[in-house]
């Protein structure tokens, strides 16, 4: 069977424009027997390696707050191959939350004490005040 003939069966049989690889067809006439694919030399498909996990494991152990951006930079892999490493191998998440300082400096506790006198004295005023406020986690 030639070449042409085996494509135009696999073209009606797949509904494909375009089935055919450079040399299968002779590497099966030469009596290959696995369609699987060999393995093949030169650079990894992905840059998703278990040693590329354990250094932005490491990398973001040294610094939480270290954007992907940087984790890429400092690793030498593309940003969303970070991306998806954080995310989907070491299962973390974005956490926006607002920080407080622990050790406030003067001028932060006088703005927050102010603050609360002022809810304070207009709690006395309208009691109902609480009722109209949002939270959120």
């Amino acid at each position: 069977m030639t070449k042409s003939r085996v494509k135009s069966m696999l073209i009606v049989l797949f509904d494909a424009k375009r089935v055919i690889h450079k040399g299968w067809h002779e590497a099966f006439k030469d009596s290959r027997k696995n369609v699987e694919n060999e393995p093949r030399s030169g650079r990894p498909s992905s840059s998703r390696t278990d040693e590329n996990v354990t250094c932005v494991k490491a990398v973001l152990g040294n610094d939480r707050q270290m954007s992907i951006r940087l984790s890429a930079d400092e690793v030498g892999i593309p940003k969303a191959v970070v991306h998806r490493i954080v995310t989907e191998d070491l299962n973390m998440r974005k956490n926006c939350a607002k920080i407080v300082p622990d050790n406030p400096t003067e001028e932060q506790m006088e703005t927050r004490l102010s603050i609360c006198q002022d809810i304070v004295n207009h709690l006395s005023t309208e009691p109902n005040m609480l009722n109209r406020v949002i939270t959120g986690d």
